[in-house]
């Protein structure tokens, strides 16, 4: 992490890149317990994290004492790996975890900002079975805190109630009256696909794609023609206006999203195809961080939640979950 004379420019680095605020920040590092792998071994300047969800996960290399091209590409594909290893190992089955990612309330309002501390306090307040969708919620009257000092202040909101049925398909899941879809899949044609390349930030074509080994994935265009999607969201087979929806709506299509493990091997197979071949990636969803991977490439990748989040960044190649 850089040091900073200017409180206010450290206050928006770290929202625009690492999605803290400063209290939350300087908390961590006056809290957290850091690993011995936090400081480079070479100029020990403290490094950056993976994530900040989980901090210890993995250190991201200091490139200033990075001098061979060797050396450079294989902390590169460790990077990468380290990326596929969290969603992989880590995201991809603890729904837990999915509902941490889920509202960046969890994170800030938990002490001191450690997922295990709240996935120990999930585990206190006995949640519903995995099949049901669920968040966390306040009682009035108590503090909006995450801690073993407030349990009697939470409680478990089950949201299976209001969506009884949600139906997993090949190609969609079905929660109450939204659809969710995935994006087309077709063979691999080489002949024009850098004119419509999701990573050739110039290319003329609207219609984007990625190469993924002999498949290549065509996104979803948006409202906004600076964003595509991943997936499709639609409600009686129609699109909607993603502002009109309501809290517990969104949070159901998302936690409906992270539990649909087919669903998410896919998103994660893409997210790991764009960062193979960016500069710099931003994961405003999944590592709520932002990583440089190989000062060499060009394409800067800013992945989000939605096509009209506020973190729309103007010079990245912008991609929405829905």
């Amino acid at each position: 992490m850089e040091i900073y004379n200017d409180t206010k420019k450290l206050e928006t680095e770290l929202k625009t890149y690492n999605f803290l605020d400063y209290q939350s920040w300087s908390e961590i590092n006056l809290l957290g317990n850091l690993s011995e792998d936090s400081r480079c071994y070479r100029c020990n300047k403290p490094l950056s994290p993976l994530t900040w969800i989980e901090k210890n996960f993995y250190y991201l290399p200091c490139w200033n004492c990075v001098k061979r091209k060797t050396e450079k590409a294989i902390l590169t594909e460790n990077i990468v790996q380290e990326i596929k290893n969290f969603y992989t190992s880590r995201i991809l089955g603890d729904r837990y975890l999915q509902l941490f990612l889920v509202d960046p309330i969890y994170f800030s309002n938990t002490l001191p900002h450690e997922y295990s501390v709240f996935k120990k306090i999930i585990n206190s307040l006995t949640p519903p079975s995995r099949n049901d969708i669920w968040f966390l919620d306040w009682k009035p009257g108590y503090p909006k805190i995450i801690s073993q000092e407030n349990l009697e202040g939470l409680k478990i909101v089950n949201l299976s109630t209001r969506y009884p049925e949600i139906i997993l398909g090949k190609n969609s899941v079905k929660v109450g009256d939204y659809e969710i879809i995935l994006p087309e899949v077709s063979i691999m044609d080489s002949s024009h696909y850098h004119r419509s390349s999701i990573l050739n930030k110039n290319g003329e074509r609207r219609s984007k794609k990625l190469r993924m080994g002999e498949k290549c994935v065509r996104f979803f265009n948006t409202d906004n023609p600076n964003i595509k999607s991943i997936l499709r969201l639609t409600k009686g087979g129609e699109e909607i206006a993603l502002r009109s929806l309501s809290y517990s709506d969104y949070a159901a299509i998302k936690l409906s999203i992270m539990r649909d493990k087919t669903f998410l091997r896919f998103i994660f197979e893409i997210l790991i195809e764009l960062s193979r071949n960016s500069k710099i990636f931003r994961d405003g969803v999944f590592l709520k961080n932002t990583i440089l991977i190989d000062p060499q490439k060009n394409p800067k990748i800013n992945f989000i939640w939605n096509s009209v989040s506020p973190d729309f960044m103007e010079d990245y190649v912008n991609i929405s979950l829905i």
